[in-house]
């Protein structure tokens, strides 16, 4: 009876041991295959938040979803970059106008200063003229 109690305290021991093996390397390939490149992206999210770096990419060297996955982070990543270009040269060019604007004011304005003194210098000369 111990005998057996032993023998079978062993070949549990043995199926639980491969168990353990076996699950550490359905999680290495699950980590290796699912896990890392998410991390990965989530970190390149991180450094694109806190450093305003837009230059980082992802590497692609995935299969199956995980490569959709990339894929898609990048393509998503490519039209926000386009888009703060765009914003950039819309300001750019909105500042532009704003100064010509700005500069067109400033001349009509002296115009009108201008044209301001001589009605008040042909008003005094017209007050002038009837006073006499």
């Amino acid at each position: 009876m111990s005998h057996r109690l032993k023998r079978y305290a062993g070949i549990a021991a043995i199926v639980l041991l491969a168990s353990m093996i076996a699950a550490l390397l359905v999680g290495s390939v699950f980590q290796r295959a699912v896990a890392q490149p998410i991390v990965h992206l989530a970190e390149l999210a991180g450094i694109v938040s806190r450093d305003k770096d837009y230059s980082v990419r992802a590497t692609n060297r995935q299969r199956g979803r995980t490569r959709h996955l990339v894929r898609a982070f990048m393509r998503c990543w490519v039209r926000f970059k386009n888009a703060r270009e765009l914003c950039k040269e819309v300001h750019r060019d909105l500042e532009q106008r704003v100064e010509a604007r700005t500069a067109q004011l400033a001349d009509a304005n002296k115009e009108l200063e201008r044209q301001n003194h001589e009605v008040e210098r042909a008003t005094r000369l017209r007050a002038g003229s009837s006073l006499a």
